[in-house]
Formats: C-alpha cells, structure tokens, sequence
C-alpha cells in the first residue's frame, strides 16, 4: 500500500518513464480539439468565469498538457506542474505541434518538481484557479492529502477557485476495475465520494463549495463484454449525455457519475 506522497511520486515517475499522457495534432483540422471540453464548460459556468477573461491557471499533476492547451489557446497564462520529466518533455512536444500547425500561440510555463516540494513566494496567492484532474486520489494517506489541498489553496488568490475532478470511489463498478485494474494505472487510490470531497475542502477553510457528479455512466464504456453489448452500452452511455441533469435525482447523478468535480473558492 502507498501511504507517503513521496511513495506516489516515485511510482508515478516510474509509471510514466516510457509511455503516457502523449498528444499530438497532426493535421490542421484536428486543431478543434483545442476547444473547451464539456467539463471545462461545466467548470466555468460554475465558476461564472468566461471565455474573454484572461486568468492565471496552475495545473497541479498536468500529463502531457491536455488542458493547459485547451485554457492557454484561450489566452490564459498557464503553469503546470509535474513530477515525471518524460511527461513533461510529451507535454513541451504537444505544445510546439500546435504552435506549429494551428498557428496558436501559447502562454504555458512547465515545472519539474514534487508539488509538495514548490516553494515559490511569487507564486503564492497569484493563481485565478488551480486544478487536478485526478492525482490525488492517488494519495491514501489522510494528512498528506489535506497538505496537498492546503497547498492549492495558498497558491489561489482570495475569491479565487480551487477544482478537483476524481473518479467516483461509489459507482457500481468500482470494485470490478480495482480488481481488474480497468482504466487506469496501476496506482492504489482511495474511494471518493462527494461527502469526503466536502470535507477535504472545509478542512483547509474553502467556501461555496459545490460537488458536481459528471459524466454519467462512464464507468460501462469499460466493460468489454462482446461487439455487441459493448456498442449497447456506449449508446446507453452517449443517450445519458444529453439528458438535463434537473430531471434526474441528485442520489442517482452522484452513484452513476464516471467522476466527481468539486469546486469551491478562497
């Protein structure tokens, strides 16, 4: 079992040393792929920013740069952070092809560090927002975890956001994709749901915190059954996409979701 930071960062460098969190635009149209994902869009009405602002973004955890594109190709100023120097260097290689073909140019400093490790005054309190997508679900111990989100928060200006988006620790399948490590890497994580997201966001002093189930039934395009079934289920899946979330119950959203996004501001 992982229960230090330090372990979790080392087995993420491990993991990531050949292969991972690689994109590329090869060709002029793909150039698409830099608009706002649905769960950018989600984010942002949350947090009432728009299109036309130009904020500070950190990603805590970035890959291979995904969304700091899609935030930087929006005139964002963009920093992201990672402990893997192979990812980073995929990162920096993603972001020259979109320079080169899309004609896009982009503000994104990288940094290779242990995020527990960053020690920036400059920093402190000069980020709009700061997000993860995944990485700490990854940390099992309690403290470590709290010392992570404590962090993001000192580097959020005041009325600024903090986000992170976590696979759902309590959808159906849960317990079928640990055993069978589907979807992911194979890191230990612990279970969230949006009760304990609520708590680790009032633990460091955070407010106007929402959780938002997202993307519903997620968790089925992972099942490989046969051709068949398996197009039932993405079918299933995409119908579920486009269902107004009012006419659900707010239980079923939070069981089903593929993952949680908690929002909340300093």
């Amino acid at each position: 079992m992982i229960e230090h930071y330090k372990d979790v960062s080392l087995k993420w460098e491990e993991e990531l040393k050949g292969e991972g969190y690689e994109y590329h635009v090869r060709e002029v149209k793909d150039c698409r792929q830099l608009k706002l994902s649905r769960v950018w869009k989600r984010i942002f009405k949350e947090t009432q920013f728009t299109n036309s602002l130009k904020l500070r973004i950190l990603e805590v955890g970035c890959g291979g740069g995904l969304h700091l594109a899609k935030l930087a190709a929006m005139e964002c100023e963009c920093v992201g952070i990672d402990v893997s120097m192979e990812v980073l260097a995929r990162a920096e290689n993603y972001f020259n092809e979109i320079r080169s073909v899309c004609g896009i140019e982009l503000d994104i400093k990288l940094i290779a560090e242990d995020f527990y490790d960053l020690d920036r005054a400059d920093l402190r309190g000069y980020f709009d927002l700061v997000f993860n997508f995944g990485v700490i679900e990854h940390i099992l111990d309690e403290s470590a975890r709290l010392r992570f989100m404590k962090k993001k928060y000192e580097l959020t200006k005041d009325g600024g956001y903090i986000v992170s988006m976590v696979p759902n620790g309590s959808q159906p399948l849960r317990d079928k994709m640990r055993r069978m490590n589907l979807g992911g890497y194979n890191i230990p994580e612990i279970d969230y749901d949006q009760h304990l997201m609520e708590e680790e966001f009032k633990a460091i002093g955070a407010r106007e915190i929402t959780i938002l189930p997202h993307n519903l039934f997620a968790y089925l395009l992972m099942e490989k059954i046969n051709p068949f079934m398996d197009l039932l289920l993405k079918l299933f899946y995409l119908g579920m996409q486009i269902v107004p979330w009012a006419f659900l119950p707010r239980k079923f959203c939070y069981r089903h979701a593929g993952s949680l996004i908690g929002i909340a501001r300093k």
